[in-house]
């Protein structure tokens, strides 16, 4: 059995979908019984949701969300109770407004839909008060997402660090940039780049690095962050200790896999 739900606002308004109970057949991936909740302009999948715990609120990025239950019959619950209300779109800094934009956590195929993703809609985002688009400095934002966020074995936090990290320590990035066909840029890639001492860094990118930047990957190219990457971790581990956040993918060379990449210290 299927069930579609359009839910449509006024003009300039999004549709904030708010669960209130979840009884349905658990299954691997959400295969059986299951709640797809879809942007309805867009198309693009927000949310999946199965079994019995509450799932993070939905907010549409435009002004209908598009509600699918579908069900085998096989085992009968008590389905689930959701309600909605509309909010008037608040513009952001970003060129787009904050409910036009999603966080979604446990991804890592872009293209098939694995049963771990959870989307969360942003109640507050925050640029830098010193980014400098000229320079790219200070080119870090920090984003609030609506509810707790559920941990399980495909999403756990990260460290963040209390010193800087030493030049030579390998250190992993990590997104969906574009691979200049080497993979499937679809499929979440890492790669691992070393820390390279800043007067090295200055040297190579003369008048180009301040204090709060830090450059990652070896002199000679090779390996790099590219074109897509940009906002994505850059994480390392000292010995046995845990992974921790020292940066984000910024800039770099023009092209991809030429000379190191830059990151906010």
């Amino acid at each position: 059995m299927h069930c579609r739900w359009l839910i449509t606002a006024d003009d300039g308004q999004r549709v904030h979908l708010h669960y209130e109970r979840l009884d349905v057949e658990s299954s691997s991936n959400c295969s059986r019984d299951r709640l797809v909740i879809t942007d309805g302009v867009t198309g693009v999948h927000l949310q999946t949701a199965c079994g019995n715990y509450l799932p993070s609120d939905v907010t549409s990025s435009n002004r209908s969300l598009l509600v699918d239950f579908y069900t085998n019959d096989k085992v009968t619950m008590t389905g689930f109770v959701a309600t909605y209300t509309t909010r008037t779109v608040v513009p952001g800094r970003y060129g787009k407004t904050r409910t036009q934009i999603h966080v979604i956590i446990g991804d890592h195929s872009l293209s098939v839909f694995e049963g771990t993703e959870s989307a969360y809609a942003i109640k507050e985002m925050h640029m830098h008060p010193k980014y400098d688009d000229d320079r790219v400095d200070y080119d870090i934002a920090l984003i609030r997402i609506e509810g707790p966020m559920e941990y399980r074995i495909e999403v756990s936090p990260v460290c963040l660090p209390d010193a800087d990290v030493a030049a030579g320590t390998e250190c992993v990035a990590t997104g969906w940039g574009d691979t200049k066909d080497t993979g499937d840029r679809t499929v979440l890639r890492q790669v691992r780049l070393p820390i390279v001492n800043r007067t090295t860094c200055g040297t190579d990118y003369p008048g180009q690095i301040t204090d709060v930047m830090f450059c990652a990957g070896p002199r000679e190219g090779g390996k790099d962050t590219c074109q897509g990457d940009s906002g994505g971790p850059l994480v390392c581990r000292t010995g046995n200790g845990p992974w921790t956040l020292y940066g984000l993918t910024s800039w770099g060379s023009d092209g991809c896999g030429i000379r190191y990449v830059l990151f906010p210290d």
